[in-house]
């Protein structure tokens, strides 16, 4: 069981955390829509939960499991009293569905003994999130319909540009002092072909918090991104 779990991680990292969920289907390399996918990881996921018995301590001691059912709950309420259409809130609804089960699926796999392993994958989807922006800066429209923003296959370079970022924070403590500065320097990189003001504004803030917190020398990656954010939010 315990390979089979470890599997399963790799494949929700690598799959659902750099959008192939949603991008391959969409660029018609998968017949699966990604709330086909959701539903069959689920179902994969189940033995995990049953083996280890997690569900007493899913209920008793894992908040994301709740705040998942609350947002679940205050969606449904939302677009039963909302005025918008039968078909659009049934979509809607289907979306925070699809939210709360990929949420669900990583409450049942990751435990506490899988966070070097989490971040360790965290690291291979951020570098591959670097280098398809990097690719789609010189070769534009590649994934996105964004001329002259980079987007890789996050499709929008607004979520490409935070994914990247939330990527950087959860997995930064596994690089190694040396290469931080260059690691941090490569998703600042990433983000600035993105063209994202906010995803640009949010990064000075994430290297910022590092800087105060003796991460590693960000001092001049912050001058430097200083300068880029104030010419870009000219």
């Amino acid at each position: 069981m315990k390979t089979y779990q470890n599997i399963l991680i790799i494949l929700y990292i690598l799959y659902f955390f750099t959008n192939a969920l949603v991008f391959l289907p969409e660029a018609g390399f998968f017949s699966f829509q990604p709330f086909q996918t959701v539903l069959i990881f689920f179902v994969l996921a189940t033995p995990v939960l049953l083996k280890t018995n997690k569900v007493n301590f899913i209920l008793q001691h894992n908040p994301i499991f709740w705040w998942a059912i609350i947002y679940i709950v205050l969606s449904l309420l939302f677009y039963v009293f909302s005025s918008a259409s039968q078909n659009n809130a049934f979509q809607q609804i289907k979306y925070n569905f699809l939210i709360f089960l990929t949420l669900l699926i990583g409450v049942i796999l990751f435990e506490k003994k899988h966070i070097g392993m989490v971040q360790t994958l965290l690291i291979i989807a951020v570098l591959l999130g670097i280098i398809l922006n990097f690719y789609e800066f010189f070769n534009p429209l590649s994934f996105s319909v964004n001329i002259g923003r980079a987007a890789g296959m996050y499709l929008n370079p607004n979520v490409s540009a935070l994914a990247l970022l939330v990527g950087l924070v959860f997995c930064i403590d596994r690089i190694g002092v040396k290469w931080r500065s260059f690691f941090i320097g490569l998703v600042g990189l990433a983000v600035i072909i993105t063209f994202s003001r906010a995803g640009l504004l949010t990064f000075w803030m994430i290297i910022g918090l590092m800087y105060v917190y003796k991460k590693c020398n960000l001092l001049p990656l912050i001058i430097s991104f200083t300068i880029l954010l104030f010419l870009l939010l000219l």
